[in-house]
């Protein structure tokens, strides 16, 4: 997991894939459902409260999947970054911090285009059907 994408996790509930490191007895996967509760701390390691309470100190780079409670428009708003759309499809700037929240999104990810931005210059990502204000104002009123 890049450390860009925490901002946008820590308080949310999550599901991770954890790959721990080898320490001579072999190394494994573990899924985690749970939340991230804070920032890095000095030796670089994040604190993630499982569900059931107990709390892991974890490493960026052993954190291989996120599955975030969260949508990719909600991650990329909650760290301050731009946004524009056509209809529901999100346009956000290239940077070394939206690309690593897209990253967390394989589906959106494999269908991001980019283009250069006559209005707002530079470039920026064009992604399909994620602009989540749009779909929120087509669901059936409860």
């Amino acid at each position: 997991m890049n450390e860009a994408m925490l901002p946008a996790l820590v308080g949310r509930r999550v599901t991770i894939t954890v790959h721990t490191r080898d320490l001579g007895n072999g190394s494994e996967d573990m899924i985690l459902d749970g939340c991230f509760t804070g920032a890095l701390d000095t030796w670089g390691k994040l604190t993630f409260q499982a569900v059931n309470e107990t709390v892991y100190y974890l490493f960026c780079d052993e954190v291989t999947e996120v599955e975030a409670g969260c949508t990719l428009y909600e991650a990329i708003t909650a760290v301050g970054i731009p946004t524009s759309n056509h209809e529901s499809d999100l346009y956000f700037p290239v940077s070394a911090e939206s690309t690593a929240i897209l990253a967390c999104y394989p589906s959106h990810k494999s269908n991001a285009r980019t283009f250069v931005n006559q209005v707002a210059g530079g470039h920026w990502y064009d992604v399909p059907f994620a602009f989540q204000p749009w779909w929120d104002a087509r669901k059936p009123k409860a």
